[in-house]
């Protein structure tokens, strides 16, 4: 999910992104973050990034991570959340962060237009 966010190659509008592996690929979602152009097309979607527990140094990398993507368009600000559950594991952590996700991807707090709000 992360990844198809991170690409644009997807006509999705919202985006919910469950404790994706960060270290994947050595470092996949990094070197296509790094590689985003300030004001790119994929900061016009919004994307909510959840994580479950860790140690407090892979929550510190996490949330580096995330505020590197959000530097990339200040503007869009309002369309990315980061959320770190660190009372859950990776299976607890899903029913919470996908009611959140989906609140925040379909709520007005993220900014985009949902038909007639129904």
């Amino acid at each position: 999910m992360l990844d198809t966010f991170l690409t644009g190659t997807s006509n999705f509008q919202g985006f919910v992104a469950m404790d994706p592996c960060l270290w994947w690929g050595d470092g996949h979602a990094t070197k296509i973050m790094e590689k985003l152009p300030a004001g790119s097309g994929v900061f016009d979607r919004a994307l909510f990034l959840a994580f479950s527990g860790t140690d407090e140094a892979g929550r510190r990398n996490q949330q580096t991570w995330f505020d590197r993507l959000s530097d990339k368009d200040g503007a869009a600000a309002n369309r990315l959340r980061f959320a770190h559950y660190a009372e859950e594991s990776h299976i607890s952590m899903n029913l919470k962060g996908f009611y959140e996700g989906l609140n925040f991807v379909f709520g007005p707090a993220c900014g985009l237009a949902w038909g007639d709000g129904r």
